[in-house]
């Protein structure tokens, strides 16, 4: 990628962090609208009266899973992701796979064993990797 700055490695080692979240994230959207849906909050309008509010159930759900800015952080994170996975190479998606889906967290050493290619060549694919997460993320710009 020709870009007029090189991330430093600390934001490197940052959005390396935020991968990983990745092969949890349809989980926590799960879980998150699930907290949305039953979340009993006592009324307000104990002695009765209109209330203003919707009466339809299913549009009161669809309206909080919309204006809930976590699951609207969710989505946005796991869109970038996807943006992505759809520009990497069959080597590239390889080793997005195995650094940030296999559970067993592999280093990027043995990422290029296992793939037997250099860890120069590792590196490389992972900056570019991190450099289209940054971009799709909106991390720098």
């Amino acid at each position: 990628m020709s870009r007029r700055y090189r991330l430093s490695r600390k934001a490197l080692e940052n959005l390396d962090d935020r991968l990983f979240n990745y092969r949890e994230i349809d989980n926590k959207i799960n879980r998150r609208k699930f907290e949305l849906e039953h979340d009993t909050k006592p009324a307000l309008n104990v002695g009765g009266g209109k209330s203003g509010k919707i009466s339809k159930p299913v549009e009161e759900i669809v309206i909080k899973w919309d204006e809930d800015s976590q699951l609207s952080s969710m989505y946005a994170f796991k869109t970038a992701v996807n943006k992505v996975i759809e520009k990497l190479n069959e080597e590239m998606l390889e080793i997005f796979m195995a650094r940030w889906l296999d559970v067993n967290e592999p280093s990027w050493e043995e990422i290029a064993e296992k793939l037997y290619i250099s860890r120069r060549t590792v590196y490389r694919k992972r900056q570019i990797i991190l450099e289209l997460f940054d971009k799709y993320s909106g991390e720098l710009g």
